[in-house]
């Protein structure tokens, strides 16, 4: 199921989003909402608790592309001659539905039991505003929402099944505590990893409607567990884009020469670029390291590079979890860490002897093997998804 947008118009959202959903990520699934909204995107996230209005308003004060909005829930008495009426009503539309696998009526399970007795005391006011899309965030069947966010939520699903809005899913708890229903209603689905793609999958769902969102960011932002490092990636002064590639390239007291290759080739591979030259806070004799770099390592770089930054080494660890791979002339505890969170990590030095890739780092040992190197992660990082391409995806 898909909706086209009209041409010139910006993509309208609306997410729904209970205190337990909001929570079990730390509140990081604002983040995400803050990094789709934009012109053409404009975000509407409903709520019905004071608690979470609060914290969506106080993390998107001032970005007019995403509006908070209060649902606030009224209370029904329903009567007995109400409560009977909707039994017969619920008969009436399943009389013919069967148990699987039995020959009892349906209805006979479950139609007085929860259109009788169990039906909720609290409505929400009805949403007439038009939206092209829904993102839902999935609720545990384990760790069930609570009651009046279960009611916000039907609520919510009922409205774009009735105006024909596409759902998309997004899974945040295990994929194994996901209320069976929701695989038949959701028309897509947003997980974090391949083995949850495969268990759609072998619950029924087409894989076509399946997206896996895999650049680090977004996937970080639906996920479920606090990583102290990841947090870096939030509220950085400086972004690398989605079309250019991070580099970080390592400062070495004697190995200048290999340095330059490097810049010379990111130059040659004609891609766009952010690079990252980290200090290491040697001296040589007299001379600063500063004082080297000025003198000769500067002047290269600005004839080989459009665009780069400086940084001592001790904010190396927040500048990985920004960029997208590391370059050095010999092999670095850094390279290790980059390599954990996704990045990649080369060593380039023709004077080493020849190694084979050891813990996903790749060891250059010509230009050539660095320009493939670098143009493979580039490749790597353009295939990754975001939760905005999912979005586009969906809407052409």
């Amino acid at each position: 199921m898909s909706k086209k947008v009209r041409p010139g118009k910006p993509v309208r959202i609306i997410l729904p989003v209970g205190e337990k959903e909001l929570d079990i990520t730390e509140r990081r699934l604002i983040d995400l909402v803050k990094g789709i909204a934009g012109n053409s995107v404009h975000i509407d996230i409903y709520t019905h608790t004071a608690k979470v209005h609060d914290a969506i308003a106080e993390k998107t004060g001032g970005i007019k592309t995403i509006r908070h909005i209060m649902m606030k829930n009224e209370f029904r008495f329903w009567t007995m001659v109400q409560r009977d009426s909707f039994a017969k009503t619920f008969i009436r539309l399943n009389h013919d539905l069967l148990v699987p696998g039995t020959d009892m009526k349906f209805w006979k399970q479950v139609g007085f039991d929860d259109f009788l007795w169990n039906v909720s005391s609290d409505i929400f006011p009805a949403i007439t505003e038009p939206y092209d899309l829904m993102l839902f965030p999935i609720p545990s069947a384990d760790e069930s929402p609570a009651v009046l966010t279960d009611v916000f939520y039907t609520h919510s699903l009922f409205f774009a099944k009735e105006n024909g809005i596409p759902v998309a899913g997004i899974q945040l708890f295990p994929v194994f505590d996901m209320p069976p229903i929701l695989l038949t209603m959701l028309d897509y689905f947003i997980v974090k990893e391949e083995y949850e793609k495969r268990y759609l999958v072998s619950r029924g769902v087409d894989e076509h409607r399946i997206f896996v969102a895999d650049a680090l960011m977004d996937n970080y932002c639906i996920s479920t567990v606090e990583d102290t490092y990841k947090n870096l990636m939030f509220g950085q002064s400086i972004h690398v884009d989605r079309d250019s590639l991070g580099i970080i390239v390592v400062n070495h007291p004697r190995n200048r020469q290999q340095l330059y290759e490097i810049f010379e080739v990111i130059s040659d591979a004609d891609i766009k670029t952010d690079v990252f030259f980290v200090f290491t806070q040697y001296a040589v004799r007299n001379l600063h390291e500063k004082d080297v770099f000025n003198a000769l390592t500067k002047p290269v770089m600005d004839r080989e590079l459009k665009r780069f930054y400086t940084l001592n080494i001790d904010g190396l660890v927040n500048v990985i979890m920004l960029c997208d791979m590391i370059i050095a002339t010999t092999y670095l505890v850094s390279l290790g860490f980059a390599i954990k969170y996704r990045k990649g990590g080369i060593i380039y030095n023709p004077l080493r002897k020849a190694h084979p890739h050891f813990n996903d780092t790749v060891f250059a040992h010509s230009k050539e093997a660095l320009r493939e190197a670098i143009l493979e992660q580039y490749t790597k990082k353009r295939r990754q998804l975001t939760v905005a391409d999912i979005i586009h995806r969906i809407l052409s």
